[in-house]
């Protein structure tokens, strides 16, 4: 259209008063990847009780180890030392061992601390939340329509409106299939106190590989002799291993709390499908400075 000026609306402000939506309903929010800061758990304590404890197949490898000791005195000179004179190994097998109820294990942790932690949360669907009001809606510097508008033949000089103001409006249905906001949801922190942790229990619980318990080392043991200008000793180090084949903890039952848990820094982009708002009433409005 030759000669054609393109030309906009432009509203100052558009005021309302209060409004009220009949019904608001969401049909899927998806969030993304969630990025957690901080992860910590304070003053954490389980306690853990056993019907009874089966250790299946154990067996024990004893280790002595046997040192010469020495020393001797001439007056003018004197000197010590050790040797070693070798280890005895000595296996036995006990068997099956059944220990008795297993009562009040406690376990305290005083902090658990994690950093960098992501999560994946489900698509939360089919949102109905009922009605909701709102009050002092004001938009500010609103353009008609963005890319502006041409009229053919038509003449139309400048064009400016002061104020105009409406009783009310009634919206039958607003319906939005996607709203993505650039930016994630951010929540700083959230804490949760005295949490109590409800009773779990189990039938039976077994270990998946065999157990090991390895150098535990005793206080050495031995005898002496001394003759005047020279001793002579022998130490005994008694060193023991443990084999268990597996273990069977039979009618677990664990308890516990959590003084205090704080996640810091969540953060996680949404997608929001579906938006639909029904019966929209809007009183009072009031339309400041229209030019064309």
């Amino acid at each position: 259209m030759s000669g054609a000026v393109t030309h906009t609306i432009g509203i100052a402000q558009v005021q309302t008063a209060s409004g009220q939506v009949a019904a608001i309903e969401v049909d899927k929010i998806t969030p993304g990847a969630a990025h957690v800061g901080g992860f910590s758990l304070t003053g954490t304590s389980f306690a853990i009780n056993s019907g009874t404890a089966f250790l299946q197949n154990v067996r024990f490898l004893l280790r002595l180890e046997f040192t010469l000791t020495y020393w001797w005195s001439l007056g003018f000179i004197s000197g010590h030392g050790s040797d070693n004179l070798g280890t005895i190994a000595i296996p036995f097998n006990a068997g099956d061992v059944l220990v008795p109820t297993l009562n009040n294990i406690s376990l305290t942790i005083p902090n658990i601390a994690a950093t960098n932690v992501s999560a994946s949360i489900a698509p939360l669907l089919n949102f109905a939340l009922g009605g909701a009001g709102f009050t002092n809606l004001v938009a500010d510097t609103v353009t008609l329509p963005s890319n502006g508008f041409q009229l053919g033949g038509l003449g139309l000089g400048p064009v400016s409106i002061g104020s105009l103001q409406v009783p009310n409006a009634l919206v039958g249905k607003v319906s939005i299939a996607n709203f993505a906001p650039t930016g994630n949801v951010v929540v700083p922190s959230v804490q949760l106190n005295n949490i109590q942790l409800p009773s779990a229990s189990a039938a039976d619980i077994q270990s998946a590989a065999p157990i090991a318990i390895n150098n535990i080392v005793a206080s050495a043991q031995g005898v002496s002799a001394n003759f005047g200008i020279f001793g002579i000793g022998i130490m005994v180090t008694p060193i023991i291993n443990t084999f268990i084949g597996s273990l069977l903890l039979n009618n677990v039952r664990v308890s516990g709390s959590v003084a205090k848990a704080e996640i810091q820094n969540i953060s996680v982009p949404i997608v929001i499908s579906g938006i639909n708002l029904n019966r929209i009433t809007i009183g009072a409005i009031d339309v400041n400075n229209i030019t064309l």
